[in-house]
């Protein structure tokens, strides 16, 4: 479905930017840290104001 990728692609690329901003150096999104399950640590939960979106976006740092 292009529209799905379409809405995908922009928002991954957009965590990624936030990484500088937030001096992090892996973030995902909440969905997947939902999807990730156990076995990982995580830091920072944070709300991303990124370009294109009416809402933050909620993004979470992996330490490991």
């Amino acid at each position: 479905n292009v529209s799905f990728w379409s809405s995908i692609r922009p928002s991954a690329s957009r965590i990624e930017a936030y990484n500088k901003t937030a001096g992090t150096a892996v973030l995902c999104s909440e969905r997947t840290r939902d999807l990730a399950g156990a076995g990982f640590r995580w830091g920072r939960r944070y709300a991303a104001e990124v370009k294109g979106k009416n809402e933050p976006l909620t993004v979470h740092e992996l330490l490991a």
